[in-house]
Formats: structure tokens, C-alpha cells, sequence
């Protein structure tokens, strides 16, 4: 008796597994498509911002001190 049990639970899972195995590729690709589809939305917005921060980097660049972070 307690073998068909076990058989019977392994017919679930196996079910289970068969059934949602495709989930988490469904998930991934709708995050994937929301996440392109919001750069494009805001394309520009994102470029002045790392234009921004790149040109911060540089002008900062010349007054950087190495020397400065190991005291």
C-alpha cells in the first residue's frame, strides 16, 4: 500500500514539473521586454543623466589624489 503512495506522489510532482516548467522562461522574458521597452520610453532621459556623471568623472579627474585614500 505504501508503495502506491509513492508512486502516486511522484505522478504529482512529475505532473507539477511538467505543467509550470515553462514559468520561469515566461517571467524572464516579460521583465526582459517591460525593462526594453522602459529604456526606450526614456532613452534621452538616460543618456543626459550618464552624460551627466561621465562629465562629472572628468572634470573631477585632474584633482584626484591616489596617494590621498591610503592615509
Amino acid at each position: 500500500m505504501e508503495q502506491k503512495n509513492q508512486i502516486k506522489m511522484a505522478d504529482g510532482r512529475n505532473w507539477l514539473q511538467k505543467e509550470y516548467s515553462g514559468l520561469g522562461t515566461l517571467e524572464l522574458v516579460l521583465i526582459i521586454v517591460v525593462l526594453v521597452a522602459l529604456v526606450l520610453m526614456f532613452k534621452e532621459t538616460i543618456v543626459d543623466f550618464v552624460a551627466g556623471i561621465l562629465d562629472g568623472i572628468e572634470s573631477q579627474g585632474g584633482t584626484f589624489n591616489p596617494t590621498s585614500i591610503v592615509k
